[in-house]
C-alpha cells in the first residue's frame, strides 16, 4: 500500500526529560503529513493514529509501514482505546460516535451514537471487569455502554 503522505526516519530526534541527564532517544518516528495526531493505540501487530483528518491510519508494529486508513467518522478522532482482548479498538470522535473496529480485520464492527447534545467524544476508557466503555463527552456527561450488548 503507498500512501504518498507518510514517512519513516530511523534517526529521530532525542527526548528532553525535565532532568536533562535523563535524556532519551526515541527509538523510531512515524511522521504523517497532512494531519496532526491526536490519539495512539497499539497492539502486537499494529500502531493505530486517530487524526484531526477523520481518519485513524493503522501501521504495522513490527515493521513500521503504512497498513491501511480506517474511514466512517466525521469529525476528528479524539480518543483510541483497546479492549482487554485487543481484537476491538474504539474510536471516539468530533462527530459524536463511537465506532468499534475488528483489529485483525481492519473492518467497522458497529457504531454507536451517543444521546441526544453531547457534542464530541473526547476521551474514552473500557473497563474489562464490567465488560463497559466509558465516553467523556464535550457537554461535561460520561455516558457508558456495554460493546456485548450494544442496543
Amino acid at each position: 500500500m503507498d500512501l504518498p503522505n507518510a514517512t519513516f526516519t530511523p534517526s529521530p530526534p532525542k527526548l528532553q526529560l525535565a532532568e536533562p541527564s535523563l535524556s532519551l532517544r526515541c527509538f523510531q518516528t512515524l511522521f504523517h503529513k497532512e494531519h496532526s495526531v491526536l490519539s495512539i493505540a497499539a497492539t502486537k501487530d499494529y500502531i493505530f493514529c486517530g487524526t484531526q483528518g477523520s481518519c485513524i491510519h493503522v501501521w504495522g508494529a513490527q515493521d513500521f509501514l503504512p497498513r491501511k486508513v480506517l474511514t466512517g467518522h466525521r469529525g476528528s478522532i479524539f480518543a483510541l482505546v483497546l479492549d482487554a482482548t485487543q481484537k476491538t479498538l474504539y474510536s471516539g470522535a468530533g462527530d459524536g460516535t463511537v465506532r468499534a473496529w475488528d483489529t485483525e480485520t481492519l473492518t467497522c464492527r458497529f457504531v454507536v451514537h451517543s444521546g441526544p447534545n453531547v457534542g464530541d467524544i473526547l476521551s474514552l476508557a473500557y473497563c474489562a471487569e464490567f465488560d463497559t466503555l466509558f465516553m467523556g463527552c464535550q457537554n461535561t456527561s460520561i455516558q457508558w455502554f456495554s460493546p456485548s450488548s450494544p442496543d
